[in-house]
């Protein structure tokens, strides 16, 4: 019998944070396109360490956090502009640039060839109808970058 004999009937309860208001430099750790087990959604997912933050409720610097954008869903198109925004500040691209197989060769390796690289990002959060809250994330490149797509 296996030392991980019933890995497969447990969860991990390892989750993610998520960035509050406020403004911040990221160290990127990873890019990849993730399928929910429970919905069968797909998630485009960017997960960073947090390197220097503003504001009264920014998460701490050395927080590790991801932005997680629903593809699909009822706002389609919202999805894919989001994802877009994020692809030019992370790799400086223009829109004649972004493909989806741009997209797809950067997350088929989980964003590898982004790793380590630094970016800002500003995070709002504005109350939702059902009383929940909506953070809306606007990235951007450093304040010094190079424009040549890093693949």
């Amino acid at each position: 019998m296996s030392i991980f004999s019933g890995i497969g009937e447990v969860t991990s309860d390892a989750k993610s944070e998520y960035l509050t208001e406020g403004e911040y430099e990221l160290d990127l750790r990873a890019v990849r396109l993730v399928n929910s087990q429970k919905s069968q959604d797909d998630f485009f997912i960017v997960e960073f360490t947090v390197t220097d933050a503003r504001g009264d409720q920014a998460a701490p610097v050395g927080t590790e956090a991801a932005w997680v954008c629903k593809m699909g869903g009822r706002y389609p198109e919202s999805a894919l502009r989001d994802v877009n925004a994020f692809v030019k500040a992370a790799t400086g691209a223009k829109d004649a640039d972004i493909t989806g197989d741009l997209i797809e060769d950067m997350i088929g390796n989980d964003g590898a060839d982004l790793v380590g690289y630094r970016m800002r990002c500003s995070v709002t959060e504005k109350p939702t109808q059902s009383g929940g809250v909506f953070s809306k994330h606007t990235f951007r490149p450093p304040l010094a970058t190079d424009s040549e797509i890093p693949f």
